[in-house]
């Protein structure tokens, strides 16, 4: 008898009683009770008792709410003490009543009870015969249910280890009945079910190896239905134990890789298409180890005590006919056609009542059609687990299986499932899969290329192949998106589309593939169905991110009319190819115009009239946010995906969206006077990104001196600041009740850039600079955060920095953050109080200085040498910023500030700390601590020759430019000996030899690189070492030629070498001209031999040069 006929182990067990009857506790535990007061018996009278019990019991309707778990406990545990196999059918009926009461009451059984149970029915199963499995399974079934990793090793041992294990000898057994082994295949499902802990990796793999077995035969006695159902708990299984353990699975991933492939086709057979056992992955470089593409099995956990033998850790990788139980005439091979099915298990109907009001023949081919569906979706949703569960990089290798690399090789693939499959849950969950195999590959994908389509070659690289991968995968999805009828089925083929676009190096490809996209989507964007329309646009906001800017996009995004003047404009470049494409509207050339001629013709249309052409995807979104008809609302998922579709946008493309700044100020005004709290945060969220576009714009501009505004104007930046801080963006900055507001709202004031605030209102920059300042003591870690950042930038604006009362201010609270309780706010402030002492340096070259210096409180500025001493010793990421602050300041320090009492003493200690970390720490301390050093060796008021702690910073350059493993260390400790202009920083002329020995030291060290990313910064490091002996040698004086006599002998060749090689930028005239003038003062023999020695090596070198380049350091200070 069986009980249940359903497939899932998550429901019920049982229907087992349609005829129960409603719940009494007390009668339930009266029955208990009297249960188990019944001791161990023979005579009938008493099995007629316990028959009686047992029956009453199970006309109770259980539920978990009413059950009592003690009456539970109490019966099974006196069960398994009474009730005996020797009882017969009494006993039978007990383990369907164990059965039943298991799952209705979902009780927690403990440890010891289970154990005691799960042997209990284990003894059973070794003692009746093979009728009665499936029953005593059952029960099995329900007590291993969730449990599977509470069980000790020797009882996994038992249960599901290949060969030997009770379950697997069951479902192998040529003996063993069908129900037998579906019963059997359930209880190794339900061991594999999610609990804590779960199993050890060597039992998930050997119930893996049993479900990949269970897969690759054909069971005896078995029909079509009972197969697809064996087949749907296999797969099952495989789901529960690679979406619980990572690596069970990887010994054996060609092999399910395979299977799973095989049976998403289940059904469906074309004999032209071949199932190989196995798949091998395409060798993907040495970056992958050996050992992860063939991982060793998961090894054997070891037992506390344990009297069995040490069984192989070898896994079985499949099942063959000649197996050693007996049963090879009884089994065979199935084909692919006898796979299983992947999706949301527990939505998948398990009822046959649909089909059992016709049986002729037409009712049972639509059952066994349905079957075979249910396992192919079982498939693929299984093989998007197994996907997720594994590495990337090695999944990567088993791509060229899976997608089609062609127009002919779609067979066989999971585009042939998505283009030829009738049901429209089947293609769900192979774009499910296909999702899992694109999710995160971008920097796989960086290497796919295309051809053009005229070449021809016998050899196809890997990246060609990728190419045409993701070709053809574009291809299909529009195939799908274009014939698609369910909702479900099109919302999850745009996802995928999205996730396609989001990773494929575009700018590699041959263009024509977003437009066919962006052309196929656009009526989407205005659908009717939420989920769809949330999905286009996520279509949208990928496609403007990637790779930005992309020419093909930008075409896309022009007005109609301007692109056809923009192709017309540029036609004359492509009308020799001959390869054209048609496209409809937003076809390309074959060879795409240049990004210029885009923006070229966005600017013409911006300067053309003031009422210029919005671009289309901004109206689109701004419909979507903002309802245009009354009454209409739209739903708050679309608003938000639109406000981050724009976000995207003015990121990567400001110079096309410059016509339609306007209509856009205007969307993200609105956005933040909007009602709904999310959709303030994601208008802000736009302010931000476009302000830190047009800021981006300016300091590139900037950097390149170019004061050409025809790209984005500074009038356009300061009308759309001003329409912002007019009255929408302050009153979000107040708003107390949206912390994520403000702190947004805070980041958005740090983008504006010191251009246009110098520009902006009065008014406006009293109104940023209070409601700043007033943040950073907000109650709410991320504003204060926010807050404290924004006034970090604000400090080097060249119009604050000279504000004495505002860099005063913002150093007071940088130093007041630093106390915070959060580590990230003191980070943050440790960066602005390094921020200040940047301003207070760059101050140091304006014509107001003099009055800033006195203006400036001494005492704060003691305060902030305290501080960065303090940081110094803090967190790495404080550490860094504490060295900049403590260099910066020891640079700025004036002759009022050093006639303070004990400033010898601090500057001495500061000194100290920073040879300390230029010689220990992380790198980037290292190398901030040679920075500070260089910038200390530029005060004069207080390095002399004098200075007890000169000896020792020399020495610890000179180690560092030696030593150093990190070559940016070593060239900013060089740059650094450079930074003394004149001779009494060097010391003695000891010193001053010792620095020349360490230079000329470090010359021969220049090329030993550990690390293979240094050797780019080799010709640097030689470059700043000939500039640092050149440097050297116009200062050197007249006693300094004896010392230096025994640095340069047997060095002449190295020095002149590098000198050699690094010829540009080096005025070597200078330091001739000096060695003249010393040779002039009647230097003895020893001296002028030196001098000799010196000009010859100069004079062997001396090229055309160039004027020299203002000195220029590698570490710039980072903003963020």
């Amino acid at each position: 008898m069986e009980p249940s006929s359903n497939l899932s182990w998550r429901k019920d067990c049982h229907s087992y009683n349609d005829y129960a009857v409603a719940f009494s506790p007390d009668r339930f535990h009266k029955l208990v009770t009297r249960f188990c007061g019944m001791k161990y018996v023979r005579k009938e009278d008493d099995n007629r008792d316990i028959n009686t019990v047992i029956d009453e019991l199970t006309s109770f309707r259980l539920s978990a709410k009413s059950v009592n778990e003690k009456d539970i406990s109490s019966f099974i545990r006196h069960c398994c003490s009474v009730i005996t196999p020797d009882l017969g059918q009494l006993s039978i009926k007990c383990c369907l009543l164990l059965s039943y009461m298991i799952c209705r009451s979902e009780v927690d059984l403990d440890s010891n009870l289970l154990i005691q149970l799960v042997k209990y029915l284990t003894y059973f199963v070794t003692k009746f015969d093979k009728w009665a499995y499936p029953d005593i399974l059952q029960a099995l079934k329900a007590a291993l249910t969730g449990r599977g990793g509470r069980l000790p090793l020797e009882v996994l041992d038992d249960l599901v280890t290949t060969e030997t294990g009770l379950l697997h000898r069951i479902l192998f057994d040529s003996e063993s009945d069908i129900m037998a082994r579906k019963s059997a295949l359930q209880c190794v499902g339900a061991v594999c079910l999610r609990c804590e802990p779960y199993m050890e990796d060597f039992y998930a793999s050997q119930c893996l190896n049993i479900f990949l077995s269970v897969l690759k035969t054909r069971f005896p006695k078995a029909d079509e239905f009972m197969q697809c159902k064996l087949l749907s708990i296999a797969l099952e299984g495989i789901h529960e134990v690679t979406s619980n353990t990572k690596t069970a699975h990887g010994s054996i991933l060609g092999e399910l890789l395979a299977a799973l492939k095989a049976y998403s086709f289940f059904g469906r057979d074309d004999p032209s298409v071949h199932m190989p056992t196995c798949l091998q992955p395409v060798h993907m470089g040495p970056d992958v180890p050996p050992s992860l593409v063939n991982p060793a099995p998961p090894p054997r956990p070891q037992k506390k005590q344990t009297k069995k033998k040490t069984r192989t850790r070898k896994i079985r990788s499949e099942l063959t006919a000649s197996d050693d139980e007996g049963g090879g005439g009884d089994t065979e091979t199935i084909s692919r056609n006898s796979c299983v099915d992947p999706l949301p298990w527990r939505q998948l109907s398990e009822s046959e009542s649909d089909y059992s009001d016709t049986e002729t023949a037409a009712g049972v081919t639509s059952k066994y059609q349905t079957f075979q569906r249910r396992v192919r979706q079982y498939s693929l949703t299984t093989l998007c687990t197994v996907i997720k569960a594994s590495m990337k990089r090695l999944i990567f290798g088993y791509w060229a299986s899976f997608f089609p690399t062609g127009p002919d090789d779609v067979a066989g693939t999971l585009a042939a499932v998505l283009k030829d499959e009738t049901s429209s849950r089947v293609k769900t969950s192979a774009l499910a899969a296909v999702a899992a195999f694109l999710d995160r590959s971008k920097s796989a994908l960086l290497v796919a290329t295309e051809r053009e389509s005229s070449s021809t070659t016998p050899f196809t690289p890997f990246s060609v192949l990728l190419g045409n991968i993701i070709r053809e995968l574009h291809n299909t999805l529009l195939t799908v998106i274009k014939t698609e009828s369910s909702h479900l089925t099109l919302t999850q083929a745009v996802k995928c589309l999205s996730t396609l676009i989001n990773n494929s190096p575009y700018q590699k490809l041959r263009p024509g593939l977003l437009s066919k996209s962006v052309k196929l989507l656009r009526p989407y964007l205005s659908h009717k169905d939420t989920n769809i329309r949330v999905a286009a646009l996520t279509s949208m906001g990928a496609m403007v991110t990637i790779h930005a800017p992309l020419i093909e996009v930008s075409h896309i995004l022009l007005p109609p009319t301007a692109q056809e003047n923009v192709l017309e404009g540029d036609s004359t470049k492509s009308s020799g190819e001959g390869n054209s494409r048609s496209s409809g509207a937003n076809s390309l050339p074959s060879t795409p115009p240049s990004l210029s001629a885009v923006d070229s013709q966005a600017k013409s249309r911006s300067k053309g009239s003031k009422d210029a052409e919005v671009m289309w995807l901004i109206k689109t979104c701004s419909r979507c946010i903002f309802s245009s008809s009354a009454g209409a609302t739209l739903q708050l998922p679309i608003r938000l995906e639109a406000l981050q579709v724009l976000s995207c946008l003015v990121a990567g493309y400001l110079p096309l969206i410059r016509s339609s700044l306007h209509y856009l100020t205007n969307i993200i005004v609105e956005a933040l006077a909007d009602a709904d709290p999310s959709v303030q945060l994601h208008g802000a969220k736009t302010a931000e990104s476009l302000g830190r576009s047009i800021n981006k714009h300016f300091q590139q501009q900037e950097l390149s001196r170019e004061g050409d505004d025809s790209t984005f104007s500074l009038d356009e930046a300061l009308t759309f600041w001003s329409c912002l801080l007019s009255g929408p963006l302050v009153q979000a900055l107040q708003n107390s009740s949206n912390s994520q507001l403000r702190a947004t709202c805070c980041l958005c004031l740090a983008n504006i850039g010191g251009q246009v605030f110098e520009r902006i209102e009065t008014n406006q920059q009293i109104v940023c600079i209070t409601m700043l300042l007033g943040l950073t003591s907000d109650p709410e870690i991320i504003v204060r955060d926010a807050a404290i950042r924004a006034t970090g930038v604000f400090v080097l604006y060249p119009c604050q920095r000279l504000d004495v009362s505002f860099v005063a201010d913002t150093a007071n609270a940088a130093l007041l953050s630093m106390k915070d309780e959060s580590t990230p706010v003191q980070i943050r402030a440790s960066w602005v109080m390094a921020n200040v002492t940047d301003a207070l340096v760059l101050n140091m070259a304006s014509d107001d200085f003099p009055s800033f210096a006195k203006s400036f409180s001494d005492v704060l500025l003691l305060r902030l040498i305290d501080v960065a001493t303090e940081a110094c010793y803090g967190d790495d990421k404080m550490k860094y910023n504490g060295v900049r602050a403590l260099g910066n300041l020891l640079k700025y320090l004036q002759p009022h500030t050093l006639e303070r009492r004990s400033m010898s003493q601090l500057i001495e200690s500061s000194v100290n700390l920073l040879v300390k970390w230029l010689s220990q720490g992380v790198m980037k301390v290292r190398w901030n601590a040679s920075y500070a050093l260089g910038s200390l060796l530029q005060n004069d008021y207080i390095v002399s020759a004098s200075a007890p702690w000169l000896e020792q910073v020399h020495d610890g350059l000179g180690l560092a430019m030696k030593t150093c493993k990190n070559f940016k260390v070593r060239i900013n400790s060089v740059q650094a000996i450079q930074m003394a202009a004149t001779r009494s920083k060097y010391g003695s002329p000891e010193l001053f030899s010792r620095i020349w020995k360490n230079v000329v030291e470090a010359m021969n060290e220049s090329t030993n690189a550990e690390d293979f990313t240094d050797y780019k910064h080799i010709s640097s490091l030689s470059h700043q070492l000939s500039k640092a002996i050149l440097h050297l040698t116009s200062l050197i004086e007249s006693d300094d030629l004896v010392l230096l006599r025994a640095v340069l002998f047997g060095k002449e060749n190295t020095i002149k070498s590098f000198l050699e090689k690094s010829p540009e930028n080096l005025d070597r005239k200078v330091c001739l001209s000096h060695l003249n003038s010393l040779e002039k003062k009647g230097l003895d023999a020893e001296k002028l031999s030196v001098v000799n020695s010196l000009t010859s090596i100069l004079a062997a070198t001396d090229t055309e040069v160039e004027d020299e380049k203002s000195l220029k350091s590698t570490f710039k200070p980072s903003y963020d």
